[in-house]
């Protein structure tokens, strides 16, 4: 039975991960890249390049200390404190951004009880950026950075209101963030990524 709902909670944090939901694209690859440690980026690959749009951070078991990860807005930094009591970013103008119902058929399946017991998940927005935060036992255990695609777009694409996905796409806006130290800025091409932070240790591909 345990198995079973951290298999679920999986299913529920990796819809969170790459974007707040399903990422449309017919033309490239989703593509991640992981660097030692606690980071990986996941991002788009298409014949002209590959563009990350967003990262996680999920410490090993062994790891203490705050995340690492820091986002440089106009008028100030979000950080550690903020990741630890995520609330904090309402006073830093982000909003709350509302986890879309399940499916009925979902429902019917798993029941309307589904997420009684599991991690905290909160999911807040600035512009077309999104950071989602997981708490277990009260312990920061997971924190997500995506672009997402913006509202024009997703009106285009027919998507209803509320429905996010990853950003697949470069635009104008671009979000400051450092990683364990090193300023960087997302979206992000490989190029960049590895200028800043050298080859990754490991990538994949999705097709």
């Amino acid at each position: 039975m345990a198995g079973w709902i951290w298999g679920l909670v999986g299913i529920l944090v990796l819809g969170i991960a790459i974007a707040i939901a399903v990422v449309r694209v017919s033309s490239g690859a989703m593509v991640f890249a992981s660097y030692p440690g606690t980071f990986e980026f996941t991002g788009i690959q298409r014949f002209s390049g590959a563009d990350y749009f967003g990262l996680k951070w999920v410490p090993n078991a062994s790891e203490v200390g705050p995340c690492p990860v820091v986002i440089h807005l106009p008028d100030c930094d979000v950080g550690a404190a903020e990741w630890a009591e995520p609330k904090r970013l309402l006073q830093r103008g982000w909003v709350e951004v509302p986890f879309l119902p399940l499916a009925p058929e979902w429902v019917v399946a798993v029941g309307p009880d589904v997420d009684r017991g599991l991690p905290t998940v909160a999911k807040y927005g600035y512009g077309d950026l999104r950071v989602a935060t997981q708490h277990t036992d009260g312990v920061l255990t997971s924190v997500w950075v995506v672009v997402v695609a913006p509202d024009e777009e997703r009106i285009a694409q027919g998507l209803p209101p509320g429905h996010e996905h990853m950003a697949t796409s470069v635009g104008a806006a671009r979000f400051a963030i450092s990683v364990g130290g090193r300023r960087i800025t997302l979206p992000i091409s490989q190029a960049q990524m590895i200028q800043a932070l050298g080859p990754p240790a490991s990538q994949r591909k999705d097709y």
